[in-house]
């Protein structure tokens, strides 16, 4: 699990943003989630074991750094990037035997074709599993969220000298071809899709994504209607959709419970009058699922390390998990940051933090029936 960070750290901390690997960027985080469930997993075996129980031992757990670096689900890093190498062989050979020039319009038409038609890669209609935000898992399964399979789609254009920018268009990813002729590009495409397509390639980049791609003919947007995402806010995108997805996991038993309730006025009144149901939320949530959604928060800190927001959910996150001196560190700085209107409700909520934070120091020395000192 360290390796996978270390490694995921150095690769997102990368000067030049162009040079960040997605893909690999992704499986790393794959890694160390995967790696977390498998100490989860032997730690149940052992504890079967010392029970007196026998576990079907169903998984065969290789992780490490060997020589060929970390293992994902039994396979090597340099394997799981092979598997794009070979879908860029697969375009290749398509073009090869209809005998292509390669060029842009037919490449990207033909990474469409082995994708969808070949490999039977398809997107998931509800992305309310996290499995669809595994890179290595949608890779083994051919189905995933909808982003994760632009990721790949990107991924093999790159590989074959076409470069494909994604928008962010709410929790999505609007791809974009960097060619000259875009109209050539989308004109092959039919049904409910096609007027959106020739909308949007009526529009010159320059005009869509403010970019100096080449003159646009639409000189009188000053403002970008769409911005092109970044390598490292595509990963974001991914670990903030991992993060939500696991805290609902996490708090199944409270269907509707969000993150932030804790900072609700309400919520601090119950806790101030003794409320122990509300004080007592963490022993209600999924700690694996608590531990996976904050193992993506704190990547998602690495990435955006000023984000107020990103502070405030992390902080809640501690909360939940009982780490009360960690939240109170975290949400002390971001109450710092917050705007005035969320500033005193959190500063408000971490003088109660401060409370929970001597109290648990406390609780080795009362006996088990002793009722909370806070209520």
């Amino acid at each position: 699990m360290r390796k996978a960070r270390v490694d995921f750290s150095e690769e997102v901390f990368k000067k030049d943003d162009d040079a960040i690997s997605v893909v690999k960027a992704l499986l790393l985080i794959s890694a160390e989630d995967e790696a977390f469930m498998a100490l989860n997993r032997e730690k149940d075996r052992l504890a079967a074991h010392i029970e007196g129980r026998n576990l079907s031992d169903t998984h065969t757990e290789n992780f490490g750094d060997g020589v060929d670096g970390l293992y994902i689900a039994g396979r090597t890093m340099p394997m799981w990037l092979a598997r794009f190498d070979f879908l860029a062989r697969e375009v290749q050979d398509l073009l090869i035997s209809k005998g292509s020039t390669f060029k842009p319009e037919e490449i990207l038409k033909a990474v469409g074709s082995v994708l969808f038609k070949i490999q039977g890669f398809k997107r998931e209609v509800a992305n309310l599993d996290t499995n669809s935000f595994y890179l290595h898992l949608v890779l083994t399964l051919g189905s995933g969220s909808g982003i994760l399979i632009c990721i790949i789609y990107m991924e093999v254009c790159r590989r074959l000298g076409v470069l494909v920018k994604g928008a962010e268009v709410g929790d999505e990813l609007l791809l974009w071809p960097l060619v000259d002729n875009l109209q050539e590009c989308y004109k092959h495409c039919t049904g409910d899709r096609r007027c959106y397509f020739e909308l949007l390639a009526f529009h010159h980049p320059a005009v869509l994504f403010g970019s100096n791609i080449g003159p646009s003919s639409h000189s009188s947007f000053e403002v970008p209607m769409l911005n092109f995402a970044t390598n490292k806010q595509v990963v974001g995108m991914v670990l903030s959709k991992l993060k939500n997805l696991h805290w609902k996991d996490a708090c199944k038993v409270r269907p509707g419970y969000a993150l932030t309730d804790p900072l609700h006025p309400l919520a601090q009144v119950k806790s101030t009058q003794g409320d122990s149901h509300e004080l007592a939320v963490g022993a209600l949530l999924r700690p694996k699922s608590l531990r996976l959604a904050i193992m993506a928060s704190e990547r998602l800190r690495l990435l955006c390390p000023h984000d107020w927001v990103l502070m405030r959910d992390h902080g809640l996150l501690l909360y939940h998990n009982k780490r009360y001196g960690e939240a109170v560190q975290e949400l002390s700085i971001c109450a710092a940051l917050a705007p005035s209107g969320d500033r005193h409700m959190l500063e408000h909520f971490v003088e109660k933090l401060h409370l929970l934070h001597i109290e648990s120091s406390w609780s080795s020395l009362k006996p088990p029936s002793a009722p909370s000192t806070l209520a």
